[in-house]
């Protein structure tokens, strides 16, 4: 609603999403990347048009199952090194809510 002062807003989808932890010290490196379907998205907010720009807030939960790994391990020992990855066993699902303000500026 581009010609209201306030504009509730609230969408829903799916997708695919990846997730990459890595650590590091001095003498190794390890990196541990999942990724997998998004099964479900909710979105809600409302924006708030002031002087051209919009502000407001927003809530969206999804749900998800990573069924895909990989892990790998670099170090000055070259015995340690190695790089792994396939499906993952038994994969469960898993859930991120989040809250927060956007904003939009013309």
């Amino acid at each position: 609603m581009p010609f209201q002062r306030v504009s509730p807003f609230l969408g829903v989808g799916a997708g695919y999403e990846w997730m990459t932890l890595s650590a590091s010290t001095d003498t190794a490196t390890a990196r541990r990347t999942a990724h997998g379907l998004e099964l479900f998205n909710i979105q809600a907010g409302i924006d708030v048009k002031r002087s051209g720009d919009f502000y407001g807030m927003f809530i969206a939960y999804s749900l998800g199952k990573f069924t895909k790994e990989s892990f790998s391990l670099e170090s000055d020992a070259s015995a340690l090194n190695f790089d792994r990855s396939g499906d993952i066993d038994n994969p469960a699902t898993h859930s991120w809510l989040s809250i927060g303000a956007r904003g939009t500026l013309e």
